[in-house]
């Protein structure tokens, strides 16, 4: 990518008016992304980017929160942490494109309209990086849970430790749809297990207050699935009603 894009002035009138407020976008990206992995604490350890983020080899069983929709967005190979760690270098080169727009925004003050369009392409160009920032995000947090059932040999387990609570919602949609499919399959040849989700109660939350678990419990509820829940820990055992469509 040039570091300066050839100046256009056809248009720059339009191209003003739907200059994105960068300064509110970057505002909005840095209060919402994810902690950057340390080693500190953290079981796995971060990986450089150029290590093989794919390490480990084939899984005992096969990944089964994604489906045909988001399959392109996850690979059964995946490290949480490498992940995380590119997530976070694309949202740095997404700031930094963000703050190039904000500045030449600020250079079309009194001086033409010709720096608009550089200003819109900066932005356009940030916007295509906090799609994909956010896709490995996504992807680190689908490899977090699948190492958690890994480590435990339990297909049905769904540990949201190390998750935001619009991933956890995400995950937790993904896995229930795909439990239940799972669950209706075999229903006539053996008795299908809960899906255990767990939330934890708040004990790693900076204010020791759970926000996981009553988002992902009514979450649940309102889709319609019939659920106990006790000590952060949900199991989903069924559908409680119709289910509601989704338009």
């Amino acid at each position: 990518m040039n570091d300066r894009p050839t100046t256009t002035t056809n248009g720059s009138a339009s191209k003003r008016a739907n200059v994105i407020p960068f300064q509110a976008d970057i505002r909005y990206a840095n209060k919402n992304e994810v902690p950057k992995p340390t080693n500190s604490g953290n079981r796995l350890k971060s990986l450089p980017s150029t290590s093989n983020p794919f390490p480990g080899g084939p899984r005992p069983f096969p990944n089964t929160i994604v489906d045909n929709a988001n399959a392109d967005l996850y690979n059964d190979y995946d490290d949480p942490v490498w992940c995380r760690q590119r997530a976070h270098e694309i949202l740095d080169q997404r700031n930094e494109l963000f703050r190039k727009a904000a500045k030449a925004y600020q250079a079309t003050k009194g001086k033409g309209a010709g720096m608009g369009g550089i200003a819109a392409y900066y932005a356009d160009e940030g916007k295509k990086l906090d799609v994909q920032g956010k896709q490995w995000h996504m992807r680190a947090a689908r490899a977090v849970v699948q190492q958690h059932r890994l480590d435990n040999n339990d297909p049905n387990l769904v540990d949201l430790h190390g998750l935001t609570v619009s991933e956890a919602q995400t995950v937790v949609r993904e896995a229930v749809t795909q439990w239940f499919s799972r669950a209706t399959m075999q229903a006539s040849r053996i008795a299908a297990k809960p899906l255990k989700i767990i939330c934890g109660v708040g004990s790693h939350s900076k204010d020791r207050i759970a926000r996981l678990y009553p988002t992902i419990l009514s979450l649940l509820q309102k889709d319609g699935w019939r659920c106990e829940a006790e000590g952060g820990v949900i199991l989903v055992k069924g559908v409680s009603r119709i289910m509601p469509s989704k338009k």
